[in-house]
């Protein structure tokens, strides 16, 4: 059985008790995020269950304290569009156990994406190289470089 066969989607809670590993994808403000990653930590049927974060930017560390279990979470950062790129990021927290890394390393795989693994820092590595290279772009057209 191929493993996106066995992904789901659900807008309860509750659903999340059949999981051995959570991704969960609310628009990036902090309040929301909040909100849902505590209920999804309530509601797990253990304690190695996996949260993975899907976020560009937020930082990792910050957001494991809404977790019950900070070891096993993690920020994943799908490129897009996600069907079509490759590339997943990585980001550890302070207190993200190796296994979790490695777990999630290997879905990661497993789901065809090549994996990089990121800091903790702001904009982790995409939007670290993206927002200047914008800001370059700006500046070109600013200047008459190009149309």
């Amino acid at each position: 059985m191929c493993i996106r066969d066995r992904c789901t989607q659900s807008l309860k809670f509750e659903d999340v008790r059949q999981c051995d590993f959570v991704i969960e994808a609310v628009s990036e403000e902090y309040q929301v995020k909040n909100k849902v990653l505590r209920k999804i930590s309530e509601n797990l049927k253990h304690n190695d269950v996996i949260i993975a974060t899907a976020t560009s930017a937020l930082p990792i560390t910050k957001l494991a304290k809404y977790v019950k279990q900070p070891e096993t979470f993690i920020g994943l950062h799908f490129y897009h569009p996600v069907a079509i790129v490759n590339v997943v990021e990585i980001i550890e927290g302070m207190q993200t156990s190796e296994q979790t890394v490695n777990t999630t390393e290997q879905l990661a795989f497993t789901l065809g994406k090549d994996v990089i693994d990121s800091k903790d820092y702001p904009g982790f590595l995409a939007n670290r190289i993206l927002v200047p290279y914008i800001n370059e772009a700006i500046w070109a057209l600013y200047q008459g470089v190009a149309s």
